[in-house]
């Protein structure tokens, strides 16, 4: 169906006459119609000839829903047009914009087309005036409002039953439920059985370990922590101990009174219970962090180990001058704490720097 309107235009250069016509070639049953309504207009001179083969007009197409005033639900520019030998040009509204053409709501109200007419470079394109849009384009119509919902039809017959689909994802884990009630005490077991809560009436007969040529082993998390060797031998954090107990890593010592001692030196304490380097301002370049050190003049020097009150009677110091030979001395200073003198060969106090280490037996 064809809606023919006449467009006029007047402009500085010379007067064109348009005549252009909307070309409806949507299918009204189709359920993907184009997106695009066909134009075809030819441009004449004020004279009425046709104007032939020129490439630099610009036709510009509003959309609006008013006559007068309106909202623009719709604008696009062609440019540049060129018309042919009769002066014909064709375009299709809504190829530059197609975005902005699938989103007009064409049942919602009447629509008006503007057309703007100029050439390419131009800043003033006169309108040709508004034209309401008698034949609305059915298919676009269909498309964006629908048709009159018909009459359900029968239910068709089953299809065949289709391929199993793929496993979906598994789903997250559920919630944890409540605690249930706790159950009844079970039967005593066998007496070979141990228990993890506990066990009475341990005999000489009752061991935990192999009766064979294994390892005994111990883990946590899956991971060796202890191994007690068949010959007797203790490794811990090493699966080979070389000695009667053998450590690979760090062992450390603490809390009051805690001590390493040796049958052979009738249980006396063999781990220092401080050691440093000191320089002769008495700052301490390294240690074992648990003292503190006074410079009380020249070559004099107290220690404070914390925790420990220093008599000369129950504590035994090593000394060793480090900057000059100096015959050092190890005394208490009667507040418990560690003094340290340095007697050069002169005979007087003199500051200089030295190590020490202290042993509580």
């Amino acid at each position: 169906m064809k809606n023919p309107y006449l467009i006029f235009i007047s402009k500085k250069v010379s007067s064109i006459i348009m005549m252009g016509c909307f070309l409806s070639s949507l299918n009204l049953f189709s359920q993907n119609p184009p997106e695009g309504i066909n134009y075809q207009a030819i441009a004449r001179d004020s004279s009425g000839n046709t104007i032939n083969n020129i490439v630099n007009l610009s036709v510009t197409f509003i959309i609006l829903d008013s006559i007068i005033a309106g909202d623009t639900v719709f604008l696009e520019m062609h440019s540049p047009v060129s018309t042919n030998r009769y002066g014909l040009f064709n375009l299709v509204i809504g190829k530059i914009n197609p975005s902005s053409f699938s989103a007009i709501t064409w049942h919602n109200g009447n629509k008006y087309l503007e057309v703007l007419i100029d050439t390419v470079g131009s800043i003033n394109p006169v309108s040709m005036g508004r034209a309401q849009m008698m034949s609305v384009p059915y298919a676009l119509y269909a498309k964006s409002a629908g048709g009159v919902i018909g009459v359900t039809g029968s239910t068709g017959s089953t299809g065949v039953t289709g391929a199993t689909g793929v496993t979906g994802a598994t789903g997250a884990t559920g919630v944890t439920g409540a605690t249930g009630v706790t159950g009844a005490d079970g039967a005593d077991g066998a007496l070979t059985a141990w228990s993890l809560f506990g066990n009475q009436a341990i005999g000489s007969v009752n061991f935990i370990g192999t009766t064979d040529s294994a390892d005994f082993v111990i883990k946590t998390n899956s991971v060796e922590r202890l191994r007690v060797k068949t010959d007797g031998k203790v490794g811990i954090g090493t699966a080979a101990p070389a000695s009667k107990l053998d450590v690979s890593g760090t062992i450390n010592i603490s809390g009051s009174g805690s001590e390493l001692n040796r049958s052979q030196t009738a249980g006396a304490n063999l781990a220092p219970i401080a050691y440093g380097n000191i320089n002769s301002a008495g700052i301490i370049n390294a240690g074992t962090g648990n003292f503190s050190v006074s410079v009380i003049s020249a070559g004099i020097y107290t220690i404070n180990i914390t925790g420990e009150f220093y008599n000369e009677t129950s504590y035994i110091t090593l000394v060793t001058p480090v900057d000059f030979h100096a015959k050092p001395s190890a005394e208490d200073d009667g507040n418990g704490n560690l003094e340290i003198k340095l007697y050069p060969p002169s005979g007087f106090f003199v500051a200089g720097g030295f190590q020490f280490i202290t042993y509580k037996p």
